[in-house]
Order: structure tokens, then sequence, then C-alpha cells
């Protein structure tokens, strides 16, 4: 074949470019998969010539067409497909994290118990172990949050992201924590007003546990519950005591959050 006969097949203008000569040859390739009146292996064999591509010593056209066609056929599927490839690839390892993440976070406890404050958590697990055996609960998730206050009395920013992000996450039915952290929590606006929940409390107004806080919009809430003779972890947390029970205002078990509560302020 002439490269003169190569421009006709291609439909070029003699000396048309590099450029020019892959995008004809591309788009003749996209025709191909649906009209099978062209012929692939011409219009290769004339891309060949016009861009003077050698696949070695060919012989005789049949050796082209079975060994020099094969190896164009393959750097054609990356030419024309590249671009597919590379967002393929990127959707594969999208969804294989997400498949992953899916698969391998922590299952979704019954129960998901905070411990907010300047207190140490020595052994969650033994508090879990707690929570499951005394009120016959399959599983309960303890999640230590440490935001201990400086020398001037403000939270240090290392754990209040996790804070946060726990809290709104609906991670979390049930808050121990200490004073400090409780009026934080208050004025955050972060807590359940335990106030409309005495009934299911088992308790009234005028108990003096109840600790009242005003909350993010300066209205009095029982923010919490003093559980002064609650001592049943003292063997577990260390520089602090988490005390006072609380609701997060993102609870998403509250039946069995009460009933645990109930449990402990009766």
């Amino acid at each position: 074949m002439t490269k003169e006969r190569a421009y006709e097949i291609l439909e070029l203008k003699q000396g048309s470019s590099k450029t020019d000569i892959k995008k004809k040859y591309e788009n003749f390739m996209r025709l191909t998969k649906f009209d099978k009146s062209y012929d692939e292996k011409l219009l290769t064999e004339a891309f060949d010539i016009l861009l003077e591509v050698s696949w070695g010593e060919i012989e005789n056209e049949q050796d082209y067409y079975e060994k020099g066609l094969n190896k164009k056929k393959i750097e054609n599927f990356f030419y024309h497909y590249k671009r597919h490839l590379i967002f393929g690839g990127i959707a594969l390892l999208t969804f294989s994290l997400i498949f992953i993440s899916i698969f391998t976070n922590n299952p979704k406890p019954d129960v998901g118990i905070l411990m907010i404050g300047s207190a140490v958590v020595s052994d969650v697990v033994a508090i879990e172990d707690y929570f499951e055996t005394t009120y016959e609960i399959e599983f309960v998730r303890v999640i230590p949050i440490n935001i201990g206050s400086s020398e001037s009395g403000e939270f240090g920013e290392a754990n209040m992201y996790k804070l946060a992000t726990t809290l709104q996450g609906g991670e979390g039915d049930l808050i121990f924590t200490d004073a400090k952290a409780l009026t934080f929590l208050a004025k955050e606006d972060a807590l359940e007003d335990l106030s409309v929940h005495f009934d299911e409390l088992g308790i009234d107004e005028s108990d003096e546990r109840i600790i009242w806080e005003a909350n993010y919009y300066g209205e009095q809430i029982a923010a919490g519950i003093l559980l002064s003779e609650f001592n049943e972890f003292d063997d577990y947390i260390s520089r602090g005591n988490l005390i006072y029970l609380a609701i997060p205002d993102y609870t998403t078990n509250t039946e069995l959050a009460y009933v645990i509560a109930r449990g402990l302020v009766k």
C-alpha cells in the first residue's frame, strides 16, 4: 500500500499532521464498532503506513494481519480507551474503599456510652462488660473522650473534633461526664433536657441530684443527674470522676438508654 492510497483510505489530505492522522483513525475505529462496512484491517494498515509504525519484519500480508494487527489492536485499545481506563480505575478504587469501609467498620452497638471529661478511662472492656451483664444488653460500646482543660480553664482542641463528630454522628446514647464538661455540653446545646423524661426516669423535678444548666439559648434545662454514690468504675477510671449522667441530644437508642439511666438513678 502506498502512502497516497493510505491518505485516501483515511480520507486525509497528503501531508496531514500526525495529530490529524491519529484523530481520523480514532474516529474510523469507533465507527467500526457499529458499522461493519468499514474495514478495520485496511484502516489499521493505512494508519501504520502513514505513521511509519513497524511491528517487526513482516514477510507477507498474512503475517501482518495475524501478528502486527493483533499488536496494533492492543495499542488501539489503550489509545482509544485510556481515559475510560483511568476513570474506571478511579471508580473501582473508590467503590473498593467504600466496600472495605462498610465491612470493616465496627458494627453499630445496641447502646453507645460516651465518657467525656478530664478523666482517663483505663479499661473500656471492663466497663462494657459491666453494662452488658448488668442490663442484659448484647452489645455496648464505650467511647472515652478526654477533653481535659488547661490551666486557663480552656478545653484543649485535641479531642474536640472527635467529640463533635461522635455526638453529631449519633454514636452516643448515654453520657458519663464531670461537672465542667457537663456545663460545656449544656451550653453547646448538645444535651437532651431530662425534665421531659422525669417520669421515664422515675424521679421528679425536686430531686436534689438534678443538675440544672443554661443551654445555648439561655434556657435552664435538666442537663444531668449526679450519681454521687456510683462507684462501679473506680477501678477503671483515673484522674477525674465521671459522676454525672446525661443524655446526648442526638441519641438514637433512647429506649435502651433510659433502661440504663433508670437503673442508675433509682
